[in-house]
């Protein structure tokens, strides 16, 4: 039996990547790191609804405690460790995560890899290391792909930078199979909820519930690529697989504003979103609604309410002060975070041609399904917090 050790587990990819590990046989164990910055137990980072497999062992450890992981590495002996990067960093739409951490994940990539330097001899493990496309910072070439220069400015990205480096290094001077993944945006209904896309579907489903009046944002110009993190679980396993490590980028070859993101996501709620400019702001209003689809998925209890925010494609020419108000979306410079790279585009053909992968999912397909998902859960929060007060009152 194969030996996994999956680093950094408790997300979506760490989730989707398990199961594939398991369904091909693996024996799999999954750390989960007790000093990063985000408690990954807290609700508001938004894995609830993960359940990995039963088979797969959870061990929790500090990525400063050194020691531990050598006893784990030299007693478990993996096949392929895999090392995915924690969530710590925002994108406009909320507060930047504290930096405390930031000393912690560099060091710790040199040790994995000392430590496989090391055991060499007896001990050849293949090494994947995850990273975001925020590796390219304000890239100059559109598509970008594994020869796009990786150039950064921001302190919570310059750890992961270097440790992309570093297994570089290691791999070309000392012949360590080390790879290098990667990733554009992933997205899946198990997101973390700091991400863009997450918070909006989340957002969108207080909406219709009537938990949430606007719903504010950073630039909407912004540009990503954006790929199902099953997707990105395939590929980085088809990666692992290589006798000869190299570096891969997963993407989905299609790019789209957010803008474009948000009217997709309101349309399995019946919705349909139209986008003015007033001033400096960029304003998203309900300028129609398909009632039928908005009672099967929402309910008709919530029609009402909705009703009342549409604003016809008419009054939008001329909006006045109160009109302003129905704005379900408000876009406007914060002043806070990190600027952005402003077009991200990734060119998958390497990871085509060397390890026959290719995207199966299409953003407007999962985000249809986070919305919907996110509604679900929403309801049923509230019908459990419904259930209290009643019994709280008996």
């Amino acid at each position: 039996m194969k030996r996994a050790l999956i680093i950094g587990i408790y997300g979506q990819i760490g989730f989707y990547l398990s199961n594939i590990l398991v369904q091909n046989g693996y024996g799999v164990k999954g750390t989960i790191a007790t000093d990063w910055s985000r408690d990954q137990d807290d609700e508001t980072t938004g894995y609830d609804g993960l359940l990995f497999h039963p088979s797969v062992e959870m061990i929790k450890l500090r990525y400063r405690d050194h020691d531990s992981w050598d006893k784990l590495i030299r007693a478990f002996y993996p096949d392929e460790i895999y090392i995915l990067t924690p969530v710590n960093i925002a994108t406009g739409h909320v507060d930047r995560s504290p930096a405390i951490n930031l000393d912690l994940y560099e060091p710790f990539i040199l040790h994995v890899l000392d430590l496989a330097k090391s055991l060499m001899e007896t001990y050849r493990p293949h090494i994947f290391h995850a990273c975001q496309t925020n590796l390219f910072g304000f890239p100059g070439t559109i598509p970008q792909s594994e020869l796009t220069p990786l150039v950064t400015d921001d302190p919570e990205i310059k750890p992961i930078l270097r440790s992309f480096l570093h297994c570089r290094a290691y791999r070309d001077a000392y012949g360590i199979n080390a790879t290098n993944g990667i990733l554009a945006d992933s997205l899946s209904v198990y997101q973390n909820a700091v991400s863009f896309e997450r918070y909006i579907s989340q957002s969108l489903a207080e909406v219709v519930l009537g938990q949430r009046e606007t719903i504010p944002v950073g630039d909407l110009t912004v540009k990503r690529d954006r790929v199902h993190a099953l997707d990105c679980a395939e590929g980085i396993h088809r990666a692992a697989q290589q006798k000869r490590a190299d570096d891969y980028l997963f993407a989905s070859g299609i790019s789209s504003g957010r803008e474009v993101l948000l009217f997709h996501a309101a349309r399995p709620l019946g919705l349909t979103l139209r986008f003015v400019t007033q001033g400096n702001q960029r304003l998203g209003f309900l300028n129609d609604l398909d009632e039928n689809k908005f009672i099967e998925q929402v309910g008709e209890v919530y029609l009402a309410a909705i009703k009342g925010r549409i604003v016809c494609k008419d009054d939008l020419k001329s909006l006045k002060k109160a009109d302003k108000k129905k704005a379900v979306i408000s876009s406007k410079p914060s002043g806070r975070g990190r600027a952005e790279a402003p077009f991200l585009l990734g060119d998958y053909s390497k990871a085509k041609r060397e390890l026959n992968w290719k995207p199966q999912y299409h953003f407007v397909e999962v985000i249809k399904q986070m919305v919907l998902e996110d509604l679900k859960r929403l309801r049923s929060r509230s019908a459990d917090e419904l259930i209290k007060k009643q019994i709280l009152s008996a």
